[in-house]
């Protein structure tokens, strides 16, 4: 990814001035989740990295689903040239969660966001993604045989 706009001067200094004009707050202790809100959208800003205003829905998400999937990815493409399709599909994840909104922890959701980057058949190699089989009841023991005194 590139950075649109470069680092000035200008830029570092109404860093080093919004900061401390945060920290120095009485009511930085109880406004955590504006004041990070807040910095959150101007990093995006200073980096153009695209982002919605809101955080999506139920932040922060669950993302173990997430993190089994990327793992799965690495154990399938281990190596350097693993890493490719593994920042594409941070990428894509990134899009799908900050941008539009996704319910990517879900595994419809994160299938069809990986998918979209790998295609069907790579997605498919991963059977964590495939949806889980129903237990197979276990038999019963057998009643063990009378003892013979």
């Amino acid at each position: 990814m590139t950075i649109a706009r470069p680092w000035t001067s200008q830029n570092l200094s109404d860093i080093k001035c919004r900061t401390e004009v945060i920290t120095s707050s009485a009511d930085f202790g109880t406004d955590k989740d504006k004041w990070i809100n807040v910095e959150r959208l101007r990093w995006a800003r200073i980096f153009s990295i695209p982002m919605k205003e809101q955080t999506p829905a139920g932040f922060p998400p669950m993302t173990l689903t997430i993190m089994r999937a990327l793992c799965a990815l690495t154990i399938l493409h281990p190596g350097p040239e693993g890493q490719k399709p593994l920042i594409k599909c941070l990428d894509a994840l990134y899009h799908a969660c900050w941008v539009e909104h996704q319910k990517t922890q879900e595994k419809e959701v994160l299938a069809q966001v990986l998918t979209s980057v790998l295609g069907a058949k790579e997605t498919a190699k991963s059977n964590y993604l495939s949806p889980s089989p129903s237990p197979s009841p276990s038999p019963s023991p057998s009643p063990s045989p009378p003892s013979r005194s």
